[in-house]
Protein backbone atom coordinates (compact mmCIF):
# COMPACT_ATOMS: atom_id res chain seq x y z
CA UNK A 1 0.00 0.00 0.00
CA UNK A 2 1.95 2.81 -1.47
CA UNK A 3 -0.82 5.72 -0.43
CA UNK A 4 -3.39 5.37 2.50
CA UNK A 5 -6.21 6.01 0.06
CA UNK A 6 -5.25 3.39 -1.85
CA UNK A 7 -6.54 0.87 0.89
CA UNK A 8 -8.64 -2.00 0.17
CA UNK A 9 -11.73 -0.24 2.58
CA UNK A 10 -11.88 2.84 0.68
CA UNK A 11 -11.44 1.00 -3.07
CA UNK A 12 -13.18 -2.09 -2.60
CA UNK A 13 -16.67 -1.75 -4.61
CA UNK A 14 -18.63 -3.93 -1.73
CA UNK A 15 -17.11 -1.88 1.39
CA UNK A 16 -17.47 1.16 -0.49
CA UNK A 17 -21.34 0.84 -1.45
CA UNK A 18 -21.60 0.00 2.24
CA UNK A 19 -19.79 2.71 3.89
CA UNK A 20 -22.22 4.70 5.54
CA UNK A 21 -23.66 1.62 7.17
CA UNK A 22 -20.54 0.78 8.39
CA UNK A 23 -19.44 3.81 9.90
CA UNK A 24 -21.81 5.66 11.37
CA UNK A 25 -21.33 9.79 12.21
CA UNK A 26 -24.08 9.58 15.49
CA UNK A 27 -20.78 10.12 17.79
CA UNK A 28 -19.19 13.18 16.19
CA UNK A 29 -22.11 14.88 13.52
CA UNK A 30 -23.83 17.16 16.03
CA UNK A 31 -20.87 18.73 17.27
CA UNK A 32 -20.32 19.77 13.67
CA UNK A 33 -23.23 21.04 13.25
CA UNK A 34 -23.81 23.30 16.72
CA UNK A 35 -20.06 24.75 16.05
CA UNK A 36 -20.73 25.70 12.43
CA UNK A 37 -24.10 27.31 13.51
CA UNK A 38 -22.67 29.07 16.51
CA UNK A 39 -19.96 30.98 14.78
CA UNK A 40 -22.04 31.65 11.45
CA UNK A 41 -19.97 29.53 8.82
CA UNK A 42 -20.77 29.62 5.91
CA UNK A 43 -18.28 27.71 3.88
CA UNK A 44 -16.67 24.68 5.44
CA UNK A 45 -14.44 21.85 3.52
CA UNK A 46 -14.51 18.54 5.04
CA UNK A 47 -11.30 16.74 3.98
CA UNK A 48 -11.59 12.99 3.80
CA UNK A 49 -15.45 13.26 2.58
CA UNK A 50 -15.96 9.34 2.20
CA UNK A 51 -19.69 8.64 1.04
CA UNK A 52 -21.18 12.00 2.00
CA UNK A 53 -22.78 11.07 5.36
CA UNK A 54 -21.23 14.29 7.15
CA UNK A 55 -20.62 16.30 4.25
CA UNK A 56 -24.52 16.17 2.91
CA UNK A 57 -25.74 16.74 6.67
CA UNK A 58 -23.61 19.45 6.79
CA UNK A 59 -25.22 21.30 3.12
CA UNK A 60 -28.67 20.28 4.37
CA UNK A 61 -28.60 22.63 7.04
CA UNK A 62 -27.74 25.46 4.76
CA UNK A 63 -23.60 25.41 4.43
CA UNK A 64 -21.76 25.56 1.24
CA UNK A 65 -19.58 22.66 1.53
CA UNK A 66 -16.29 21.18 -0.29
CA UNK A 67 -16.17 17.56 0.01
CA UNK A 68 -12.68 16.88 -0.70
CA UNK A 69 -11.97 12.88 -1.21
CA UNK A 70 -8.89 11.19 -2.55
CA UNK A 71 -10.10 7.85 -3.03
CA UNK A 72 -12.43 7.92 -6.42
CA UNK A 73 -14.62 5.09 -5.59
CA UNK A 74 -15.90 6.34 -2.18
CA UNK A 75 -16.00 10.14 -3.92
CA UNK A 76 -18.29 8.68 -6.63
CA UNK A 77 -20.80 7.50 -4.42
CA UNK A 78 -20.70 10.79 -2.53
CA UNK A 79 -21.55 12.50 -6.07
CA UNK A 80 -24.69 10.32 -6.37
CA UNK A 81 -25.95 10.80 -3.20
CA UNK A 82 -29.27 12.69 -3.70
CA UNK A 83 -28.97 14.69 -0.36
CA UNK A 84 -25.60 16.50 -2.44
CA UNK A 85 -27.29 20.07 -2.57
CA UNK A 86 -24.43 22.85 -2.02
CA UNK A 87 -22.17 20.18 -2.35
CA UNK A 88 -18.76 20.67 -4.09
CA UNK A 89 -17.08 17.06 -4.81
CA UNK A 90 -13.11 17.55 -5.01
CA UNK A 91 -11.12 14.55 -6.25
CA UNK A 92 -7.77 15.14 -3.53
CA UNK A 93 -5.80 15.15 -0.77
CA UNK A 94 -5.54 17.89 2.34
CA UNK A 95 -2.37 19.04 0.93
CA UNK A 96 -4.01 19.74 -2.71
CA UNK A 97 -6.39 21.90 -1.00
CA UNK A 98 -6.35 25.94 -2.81
CA UNK A 99 -7.25 28.97 -1.22
CA UNK A 100 -11.30 28.27 -0.60
CA UNK A 101 -11.32 31.02 1.91
CA UNK A 102 -13.54 28.66 4.08
CA UNK A 103 -14.75 28.99 8.06
CA UNK A 104 -14.40 25.65 8.95
CA UNK A 105 -11.66 22.90 7.89
CA UNK A 106 -13.02 19.62 9.22
CA UNK A 107 -10.87 15.91 9.26
CA UNK A 108 -12.88 13.35 10.75
CA UNK A 109 -12.70 9.85 11.65
CA UNK A 110 -9.27 8.81 11.17
CA UNK A 111 -8.75 11.27 8.09
CA UNK A 112 -5.77 12.79 10.88
CA UNK A 113 -4.07 9.45 11.98
CA UNK A 114 -3.59 8.68 7.85
CA UNK A 115 -1.06 11.04 7.37
CA UNK A 116 1.47 8.32 8.61
CA UNK A 117 4.47 10.47 8.50
CA UNK A 118 5.65 14.21 9.76
CA UNK A 119 6.23 14.95 5.70
CA UNK A 120 2.69 14.41 5.11
CA UNK A 121 0.70 15.97 8.40
CA UNK A 122 3.00 19.33 7.69
CA UNK A 123 1.73 19.09 4.01
CA UNK A 124 -1.42 18.39 4.95
CA UNK A 125 -1.27 21.50 7.39
CA UNK A 126 -0.38 24.07 4.85
CA UNK A 127 -3.15 22.92 2.36
CA UNK A 128 -5.43 23.28 5.55
CA UNK A 129 -4.29 26.72 6.05
CA UNK A 130 -4.04 27.54 2.76
CA UNK A 131 -7.75 27.11 2.48
CA UNK A 132 -8.93 29.19 5.80
CA UNK A 133 -9.71 32.72 6.08
CA UNK A 134 -7.58 34.06 8.65
CA UNK A 135 -9.18 34.10 12.33
CA UNK A 136 -11.08 30.95 11.45
CA UNK A 137 -11.10 27.20 12.29
CA UNK A 138 -9.26 23.50 11.40
CA UNK A 139 -11.14 20.94 13.48
CA UNK A 140 -10.23 17.36 13.52
CA UNK A 141 -9.66 14.19 16.00
CA UNK A 142 -6.69 11.67 16.36
CA UNK A 143 -6.76 8.75 19.26
CA UNK A 144 -4.87 8.82 22.31
CA UNK A 145 -1.91 6.55 21.92
CA UNK A 146 -1.06 5.83 25.67
CA UNK A 147 -4.79 4.59 25.19
CA UNK A 148 -4.14 1.43 23.76
CA UNK A 149 -7.89 0.98 22.57
CA UNK A 150 -6.97 -2.58 20.75
CA UNK A 151 -6.86 -3.73 24.45
CA UNK A 152 -9.33 -5.94 26.05
CA UNK A 153 -11.88 -3.70 27.93
CA UNK A 154 -10.38 -0.34 26.83
CA UNK A 155 -12.47 0.03 23.13
CA UNK A 156 -15.53 0.38 21.61
CA UNK A 157 -17.54 -2.36 20.73
CA UNK A 158 -16.74 -2.24 16.88
CA UNK A 159 -12.90 -2.11 17.89
CA UNK A 160 -13.28 -5.33 20.27
CA UNK A 161 -15.17 -7.33 17.56
CA UNK A 162 -13.98 -10.83 16.80
CA UNK A 163 -14.39 -13.33 13.87
CA UNK A 164 -16.83 -15.17 17.10
CA UNK A 165 -18.08 -11.97 18.03
CA UNK A 166 -18.42 -9.60 14.98
CA UNK A 167 -19.80 -6.07 14.84
CA UNK A 168 -22.83 -6.91 12.67
CA UNK A 169 -24.24 -3.75 10.65
CA UNK A 170 -27.20 -4.55 8.17
CA UNK A 171 -26.88 -2.38 4.68
CA UNK A 172 -30.58 -2.17 2.87
CA UNK A 173 -29.61 -3.27 -0.06
CA UNK A 174 -26.24 -5.72 -0.02
CA UNK A 175 -27.77 -7.31 3.51
CA UNK A 176 -25.92 -8.14 6.41
CA UNK A 177 -21.90 -7.50 7.07
CA UNK A 178 -20.12 -9.05 9.40
CA UNK A 179 -16.89 -6.98 10.45
CA UNK A 180 -13.77 -7.73 12.88
CA UNK A 181 -9.92 -6.56 13.19
CA UNK A 182 -6.90 -8.04 13.82
CA UNK A 183 -4.55 -6.32 15.24
CA UNK A 184 -0.83 -6.61 14.26
CA UNK A 185 1.94 -4.66 15.24
CA UNK A 186 2.17 -1.07 17.34
CA UNK A 187 5.67 0.22 16.95
CA UNK A 188 6.69 3.57 17.14
CA UNK A 189 3.34 5.52 17.66
CA UNK A 190 1.98 3.84 14.61
CA UNK A 191 -0.62 0.61 14.53
CA UNK A 192 -0.76 -1.98 12.12
CA UNK A 193 -3.98 -4.06 11.69
CA UNK A 194 -6.48 -5.76 9.34
CA UNK A 195 -10.36 -5.19 8.78
CA UNK A 196 -12.25 -8.47 7.72
CA UNK A 197 -15.40 -7.30 6.04
CA UNK A 198 -17.56 -10.73 5.38
CA UNK A 199 -20.90 -9.93 3.05
CA UNK A 200 -23.39 -12.96 4.66
CA UNK A 201 -25.37 -12.52 1.46
CA UNK A 202 -22.71 -12.53 -0.99
CA UNK A 203 -20.77 -15.15 0.98
CA UNK A 204 -17.51 -13.07 0.28
CA UNK A 205 -14.61 -12.14 2.54
CA UNK A 206 -12.38 -8.95 2.37
CA UNK A 207 -9.55 -7.88 3.95
CA UNK A 208 -8.18 -4.46 4.18
CA UNK A 209 -4.71 -4.00 5.63
CA UNK A 210 -4.15 -0.58 6.80
CA UNK A 211 -2.11 1.52 9.18
CA UNK A 212 -2.74 3.95 11.29
CA UNK A 213 -0.11 7.18 12.83
CA UNK A 214 -0.90 7.90 16.68
CA UNK A 215 0.42 11.18 17.53
CA UNK A 216 0.76 12.53 21.47
CA UNK A 217 -0.92 15.78 22.29
CA UNK A 218 2.04 17.61 22.68
CA UNK A 219 3.21 16.59 18.51
CA UNK A 220 0.47 18.02 17.32
CA UNK A 221 0.13 21.48 19.53
CA UNK A 222 3.36 21.66 18.21
CA UNK A 223 2.65 21.04 14.63
CA UNK A 224 0.36 23.49 14.74
CA UNK A 225 2.01 26.40 16.78
CA UNK A 226 4.85 26.09 14.01
CA UNK A 227 2.48 26.26 10.83
CA UNK A 228 0.73 29.39 12.44
CA UNK A 229 -2.78 28.00 14.01
CA UNK A 230 -4.00 29.07 17.48
CA UNK A 231 -5.12 25.88 19.86
CA UNK A 232 -8.35 27.19 21.00
CA UNK A 233 -9.61 23.99 22.99
CA UNK A 234 -9.07 20.50 23.32
CA UNK A 235 -11.61 18.03 24.38
CA UNK A 236 -11.18 14.73 25.34
CA UNK A 237 -14.59 13.30 23.41
CA UNK A 238 -17.08 14.78 20.79
CA UNK A 239 -19.37 15.36 24.12
CA UNK A 240 -16.89 18.46 24.63
CA UNK A 241 -15.85 16.92 27.86
CA UNK A 242 -12.12 17.70 29.38
CA UNK A 243 -9.53 16.51 28.09
CA UNK A 244 -7.58 14.03 30.49
CA UNK A 245 -4.96 11.68 30.67
CA UNK A 246 -7.29 8.46 30.09
CA UNK A 247 -9.61 10.44 26.96
CA UNK A 248 -9.85 8.33 24.21
CA UNK A 249 -9.51 11.02 21.79
CA UNK A 250 -7.71 14.25 21.15
CA UNK A 251 -10.40 16.97 19.50
CA UNK A 252 -8.71 19.74 18.20
CA UNK A 253 -10.65 23.22 17.47
CA UNK A 254 -7.87 25.70 16.21
CA UNK A 255 -7.67 29.32 14.79
CA UNK A 256 -5.55 29.73 11.63
CA UNK A 257 -3.79 32.79 13.10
Amino acid sequence: MNNTFDSVQFNNSLIVNTYNTNNPIDDYKDFFLDFAQEINAKIIVDVGCGTWLLTCALAEQGFEVIGVEPAKPMLEIAKKSNRAHNVEWVNGLAKNLIDYQADIVIMSGHVAQFHLTDEDWKEALDGVFRALKSGWYFIFESRNPSIHFWEAGKAQAAWQASKENPDIKIDKVYGEVRSWIEFINFENNKLEYKIYYYFVKQNETIISHDVLRFRTKEELYHSLEEKGFKVKDIYGYWNKSSLKEDSPEFIFVVQKK
